[in-house]
């Protein structure tokens, strides 16, 4: 008796003195549903060379958060080849030999919902010799910064005509801290004309990248997968003779 008491006090206050209507109630349920958290990844999709980079970008919208998540995959990837790699800020550096299948798929998932994510398909192309762009006598200088500060990169090597570097020596030097010398070998690529890359053994993670300009300077950039970035230039023995 006492609980219907209760119950008929509870439904003749709720009758009398609350005047909730369904539309009310529907509006109030719509407002409160949190948009949908949506990615989009640019570009959406990318040819390259061997050991070519591309910088990826995304648009998160729905959330404060815009931090994303990236990830390889694809068949390629799946039994093992070589995707290359990617860095937390989206920095892509596509591998040195053509993965089968082709292309690679390149994955944003977002930090505020793991389920909201794009992707981009990248594929890897063959890569030109580049014996017209590299041979003799070189030396180069780039600065810039990684996750550990500032720094600097200088030195020589010879390029044999036939993709292939040797005798190579380099200093980075850090601020405030003394610079470590390294011998080297690598090898390097073109894409086109009057430009392309190379890599060292000694940054085994970080790529070259050099174009000629049409004042006859060739720039130079480095960078890897884990932030780093530089600039500069680089000469061949000939163009220093002539200074």
């Amino acid at each position: 008796m006492r609980k219907c008491a209760v119950l008929l006090a509870g439904l003749a206050l709720f009758s009398s003195g609350c005047h909730f209507k369904t539309k009310d109630l529907l509006r109030a349920l719509e407002a409160s549903k949190a948009a949908p958290v949506t990615v989009t990844v640019s570009p959406s999709s990318a040819s390259l060379p061997a050991y070519g980079t591309q910088q990826f970008t995304t648009t998160v919208t729905g959330a404060s958060n815009t931090q994303v998540t990236w990830r390889l995959g694809g068949p390629p990837c799946a039994v093992g080849q070589d995707c290359g790699s990617i860095s937390a800020k989206g920095f892509y550096i596509a591998p040195g030999v053509i993965p089968t299948p082709n292309p690679i798929t390149i994955t944003a998932s977002a930090g505020a919902d793991a389920l909201a994510a794009a992707s981009a398909q990248v594929t890897i192309t063959p890569a030109v010799e580049a014996q017209e762009n590299l041979h003799g006598s070189y030396s180069f200088l780039v600065s810039g910064s990684d996750s550990e500060g500032t720094l600097s990169v200088a030195g020589k090597f010879v390029a044999d005509g036939a993709g292939q570097l040797h005798s190579g020596q380099m200093s980075l030097c850090r601020a405030q801290a003394p610079c470590v010398e390294q011998a080297f070998a690598g090898g390097y690529t073109s894409s086109a004309k009057n430009q392309g890359s190379f890599w060292a053994d000694a940054l085994s993670e970080a790529k070259f990248r050099f174009v000629l300009t049409e004042s006859g300077v060739v720039n130079l950039q480095l960078d890897d997968s884990k932030g780093l970035h530089a600039a500069g230039i680089m000469e061949s023995a000939k163009d220093i003779s002539k200074e």
